[in-house]
C-alpha cells in the first residue's frame, strides 16, 4: 500500500518539457547553431536530457555541439529564455492538481523532487501556488548523482517518517526518471507522452495517458 508519493515536476506537474526543447532551439539560433530535429535525436533528448541535471545536459551539449561558453554562460542564457517562455507559454499539466489534492485528501504525504535547477521549481511553485502541499522541494542539485540513479528519491524519502521505500509511489515521465524510481526501489506510475520512448513503461508498476480520471484507490493499492 501506497503511505507516501514522489512527483517529478517537469513533464509531471508543470507542462515544460516542450518549452525545454523550445528554449533549445531559441537558444542555438542565438549561437548561430542549427538545432537537430530529427526523430533520433528526439529518442537522444528523451534517454540524454529529460530527467537529468542540467549540469550533465550542458555537458552533453558541449561535447556534442562543440560549444565554447562555459556552463555558467550557457545556463544564464538557456534560464532567461526558459523563464521568458514560461512566462508566456507554461501550464499545469492537465488533472494533476486534482490528483495532488486527492492525494492531501487522504492524507498522504508528498515530496517534488525534480532534477531541474532550484530557480526553475521556484518558479513553478510560486506561479502556480502549489507548495503547501509538498513537505519538501528536492532539487537535483541537492545531490551528487543525476538520474537514473536514485539519489534524488533517496533523498526524498528521508521526508517521510516510518515509511518503507516499498510503500512510496514516485511519479515519472522519462526514461532516466523511471529508471531511477525502480533502482530505488519504490513504485512508479509513468505518464506518457508522444516524446517519450515507449520501452521504459515496461519498467514503470502503472502507466497513464494523463492524470485524468485516474482512480485515487487503485493507486494507493499498488
Amino acid at each position: 500500500m501506497i503511505k507516501a508519493v514522489i512527483f517529478d515536476m517537469d513533464g509531471v506537474i508543470i507542462d515544460s518539457e516542450p518549452l525545454w526543447e523550445k528554449t533549445a532551439k531559441v537558444y542555438f539560433e542565438r549561437i548561430g547553431k542549427k538545432f537537430p530535429s530529427d526523430k533520433s535525436f528526439s529518442r537522444f533528448i528523451d534517454i540524454n536530457f529529460r530527467g537529468r541535471r542540467q549540469k550533465e545536459v550542458i555537458a552533453i551539449m558541449k561535447k556534442k555541439f562543440k560549444l565554447s561558453d562555459d556552463y555558467d554562460q550557457i545556463m544564464s542564457d538557456r534560464l532567461e529564455i526558459l523563464f521568458s517562455i514560461f512566462d508566456k507559454e507554461l501550464k499545469l499539466l492537465p488533472g494533476v492538481l486534482t490528483l495532488i489534492k486527492k492525494f492531501r485528501q487522504k492524507k498522504i504525504p508528498m515530496v517534488v523532487a525534480s532534477s531541474s535547477p532550484p530557480a526553475v521549481i521556484n518558479y513553478a511553485m510560486k506561479r502556480f501556488k502549489l507548495r503547501p502541499y509538498f513537505k519538501e522541494i528536492i532539487s537535483g542539485d541537492n545531490v551528487k548523482r543525476s538520474k537514473p540513479y536514485p539519489d534524488i528519491f533517496i533523498k526524498a524519502a528521508k521526508s517521510f517518517k516510518n515509511v518503507k521505500k516499498e510503500e512510496i509511489l514516485v511519479v515519472e515521465d522519462s526514461y532516466s526518471g523511471v529508471l531511477a524510481a525502480k533502482n530505488a526501489k519504490m513504485k512508479c506510475l509513468a505518464i506518457h507522452h508522444a516524446y517519450a520512448d515507449k520501452n521504459y513503461f515496461k519498467k514503470a508498476d502503472v502507466t497513464v495517458d494523463n492524470f485524468r480520471g485516474i482512480k485515487i484507490k487503485e493507486v494507493i493499492n499498488l
